[in-house]
């Protein structure tokens, strides 16, 4: 036991009650399977069994393996899940790194420090004396914008021997150890340690419900099933919530995001998202009274927020953006945040705050792009991983979402029709804690009828609102200027509900049965001429550096035709996916029969991967709109 303890990055609070000794003593068991990446022990989670008797009961007829995934009469989605082939990502049998150096939680604001000589060894290339010490890492206090929330700032490095305790100064520390006199470091590591902030609470805490999301870029429910098996026979097995009709509302992350965080899929905040943050669900929860945190790695995508302005103020009390700037690197499938990868310190972090609050109320949104973002990612590799925090997460008083924001929208994978609807259908988990289940059956009952309607992300916003309200009834709840008429999935929705209803673009709207057309027919010919007219007017529109121009396109390949009516519009539109030469480039294009014609109707998509051919654009946003040509130059 020894051994596993000096695993562990967080130990127990000398203050806790007995209650919470119990769980740490289970706790350094996952610690050790988390670190390492090699989960070796099942954890049990206490649940009532059986259903009270005053609860309505509800018997979920879908089939896996039927033919429609959602089927009402107001939506009518194919199960393509049955068809769809994902080509697996290839694995690189390469990790991060050994640790060498770990840090535990002596008390809320104390920490010790562990060092294993025999790790460090490895790394140094003489027998010299081993000379360690730490820094804190803080956000600098600018008043140039982007500064604060791009770089970091270090304190003096303070040496310490093995079992020093110190106090915690700030939540993200760097570890640096040389040999002998040397100045050079032969290691380095970041850590970040969550620091307790006090709220004062307005309620007991069983009055009020937590709130955590976690969340994995790229991710339909299909891909899911396909990449995370553990994890999902975990859902499927300890009575999660499955919304097969959840659906995007918007192309990218973005949209997606502030959909749910604001109920506004294209709020624009200016030249900083700091003017929106008092719009923004996390804001509320905290006006509340609870503890907020946000994280997300991978920031050379960059992320969510970063081509917005990002947040020169820390838009919530925990936020794990100056930890990631200690610089991320890859290797292989994975990216690495110092000795351990980024997505499992968002993993131990959360763990770390679902904690901490053991006895007040949070809201935390943690966001994982490193293992799902790309097809390259291969997020089976942390399928494990997610499934035990799930486990040990699964509190009696917490919402728990496991959500993403859309399916894959590049690469090759997009070229089949099944492509269409999993790129519109990002996967939706939910846990919904047993006491809730009991004391609010008939929204729980709603709840698990909803799972067979059509969902949104402005839905989720509008139940994050409900939650709060539930715990705080003075909140008055803000309604989705977007969508007023959406309402909370505590609300059964309606089977005649439709993408209009739900304020669902006809572009990003999956209620369709795509039926194929013979592309060598006369009707597909005129709709594949109007296509590509209507990309090559797209591209025309482009702006590009002087000498430059975007190249005239062509058809190359024909990837597929198809038509589908519109009860909604009264109309039959048509779908066309399609790779352009030069370049390589291919799209996906909703065509209308217009009393003028077929003409494009709805944005384009670029369903290629990234377009390397479209440097001479003057907005970033459009290189996969041009292929670039130069042109004479007087």
């Amino acid at each position: 036991m020894k051994n596993i303890m000096k695993m562990i990055t967080i130990s127990r609070s000398k203050s806790v009650t007995s209650a919470v000794l119990a769980l740490w003593l289970v706790l350094p068991l996952f610690y050790y399977n988390i670190l390492n990446i090699l989960p070796r022990y099942k954890f049990s989670i206490l649940e009532r069994k059986g259903t009270p008797k005053f609860m309505k009961q509800f018997k979920d007829d879908f089939n896996e393996s039927g033919e429609f995934l959602l089927n009402t009469p107001g939506c009518l989605i194919p199960n393509y899940g049955r068809t769809i082939i994902f080509k697996p990502a290839k694995i690189y049998k390469k990790n991060c790194a050994q640790r060498g150096v770990f840090i535990n939680t002596v008390s809320d604001d104390e920490i010790q420090f562990v060092i294993n000589n025999d790790v460090l060894n490895k790394y140094r290339k003489n027998k010299n004396d081993i000379n360690c010490c730490y820094e804190f890492v803080s956000r600098p206090n600018s008043k140039i914008p982007g500064v604060n929330d791009t770089q970091v700032e270090y304190s003096k490095c303070v040496p310490f021997k093995n079992g020093a305790i110190t106090k915690l100064v700030n939540e993200v520390i760097n570890v640096k150890c040389v040999s002998g006199n040397s100045t050079n470091a032969f290691y380095k590591d970041g850590y970040i340690v969550l620091k307790k902030v006090q709220r004062k609470e307005t309620k007991e805490p069983q009055d009020k419900w937590n709130v955590l999301i976690l969340g994995m870029d790229t991710m339909s429910r299909a891909r899911a099933r396909f990449s995370l098996p553990r994890t999902m026979e975990y859902l499927k097995n300890s009575g999660w919530l499955d919304f097969k009709g959840y659906q995007k509302v918007g192309e990218n992350t973005y949209p997606n995001i502030m959909a749910i965080l604001s109920g506004n899929a294209k709020l624009y905040c200016g030249s900083s998202m700091d003017k929106c943050n008092d719009r923004l669900i996390w804001n509320k929860f905290r006006s509340a009274g609870y503890v907020t945190a946000y994280a997300e790695d991978y920031l050379n995508l960059p992320d969510t927020f970063r081509n917005y302005g990002g947040f020169e103020v820390p838009p919530t009390d925990h936020y794990m953006r100056p930890f990631f700037l200690l610089g991320e690197y890859t290797t292989g499938n994975k990216v690495c945040t110092q000795k351990m990868s980024s997505a499992i310190h968002i993993l131990n972090y959360a763990l770390q705050l679902t904690l901490a609050y053991d006895k007040s109320n949070f809201f935390g949104l943690f966001w994982m792009n490193s293992y799902s973002h790309n097809q390259i990612n291969n997020p089976t590799l942390i399928d494990s991983q997610i499934s035990e925090f799930l486990k040990v997460t699964n509190k009696k008083n917490t919402f728990i979402f496991f959500i993403s924001d859309h399916g894959i929208r590049f690469g090759e994978s997009r070229y089949s029709v099944e492509s269409f609807y999993e790129e519109r259908l990002p996967m939706f988990y939910m846990w919904v804690p047993l006491e809730f289940r009991e004391r609010y059956p008939d929204e729980f009952y709603n709840m698990q009828v909803n799972q067979n309607r059509l969902v949104t992300t402005y839905d989720l916003h509008e139940t994050l609102w409900e939650i709060l309200k539930i715990s705080d009834d003075t909140v008055a709840i803000n309604k989705s200027t977007v969508c007023p008429q959406c309402t909370s999935i505590f609300e059964e929705k309606s089977i005649n509900r439709t993408c209009m209803d739900a304020v669902i673009a006809e572009k990003w709207c999956s209620c369709h049965n795509l039926v194929p057309i013979n592309k060598e027919s006369k009707t597909a010919h005129k709709i594949i001429e109007a296509a590509l007219d209507g990309v090559q007017n797209v591209s025309n529109s482009v702006k590009t550096r002087k000498c430059s121009a975007c190249a005239k396109l062509e058809v190359k390949n024909v990837l597929r035709v198809h038509e589908y009516y519109n009860g909604d519009t009264n109309k039959t539109h048509y779908v066309v996916a399609f790779l352009l030469t030069p370049g390589e480039m291919g799209y996906e294009v909703i065509v209308d029969n217009e009393t003028s014609g077929y003409r494009v109707t709805s944005p384009l998509s670029t369903i290629t991967s990234y377009n390397k051919k479209g440097d001479c654009v003057l907005n970033h946003a459009h290189r996969g709109l041009c292929v670039c040509v130069n042109t004479h130059c007087r």
